[in-house]
């Protein structure tokens, strides 16, 4: 069922229904275009709403944005905790990574609203909507991280902590220099010299988190002290 398929939505089963189809209208334009396209107008025509009924669910469309990113997170840290539940042996750390690597890369929709996070959403969204998704996030990401260890125990807490903040901050540099406008990736297939600048995602963040994992693991200062 649409969200314009009742008049208007009286119960809270009906109303719960109607948000949840705004989002999910949302996602379909994210998966088609990417955030940069999304507008409330467009977003209330492929609803099936009035612009006026979007506002009655959703503040702005960061907000709208913010909430399809926190349920890929979720999607995203649940996969992640799954498949640190078997890492055993050796190479874990590297294995670790891998898995991060991969469940972030199988979520194209999520590489792109992270790397617009600081930049765009957060940008239009009261300072209660910025409270609210960034204690979720925490309660998310400590979860995500007491899993972590118990996978790879070589790593601290407060080093996993690091990976995970590395980790989201080569996302954003990474998605936007390999994903760069048609012109831009025109020219860099085009032309043999540049051949050097047109590198793929999922290979320089696995290199990229690699590198700050292996640092972690022989730095001194990062270890917890023992008690004598």
């Amino acid at each position: 069922m649409r969200a314009a398929d009742f008049q208007r939505a009286r119960h809270p089963e009906q109303k719960e229904q109607r948000r949840l189809s705004i989002l999910a209208a949302a996602r379909e334009m994210l998966d088609e275009a990417g955030p940069e396209d999304l507008s409330l107008n467009k977003l209330a025509r492929r609803a099936g709403l009035a612009k006026s009924n979007v506002y009655r669910y959703f503040e702005s469309r960061e907000e709208v944005l913010m909430h399809v990113l926190q349920s890929d997170l979720d999607d995203f840290l649940s996969d992640l905790e799954s498949r640190l539940g078997g890492l055993r042996g050796k190479s874990r750390t590297d294995r670790f990574v891998e898995h991060i690597v991969k469940s972030v890369s199988d979520r194209p929709r999520l590489c792109q609203l992270v790397s617009v996070l600081s930049s765009v959403l957060e940008q239009n969204l009261s300072a209660e909507g910025v409270r609210s998704f960034k204690r979720a996030t925490l309660g998310r990401v400590q979860r995500t991280i007491l899993a972590a260890h118990d996978a790879v125990p070589e790593l601290s807490i407060s080093q996993h902590l690091e990976v995970m903040r590395y980790a989201f901050a080569l996302l954003v540099g990474l998605w936007a220099a390999t994903h760069p406008g048609p012109t831009v990736e025109r020219v860099l297939a085009e032309d043999p010299e540049l051949a050097a600048m047109h590198n793929g995602f999922e290979t320089d963040f696995e290199r990229g988190l690699k590198l700050v994992v292996r640092g972690l693991l022989h730095d001194p200062g990062s270890r917890p002290r023992r008690t004598k």
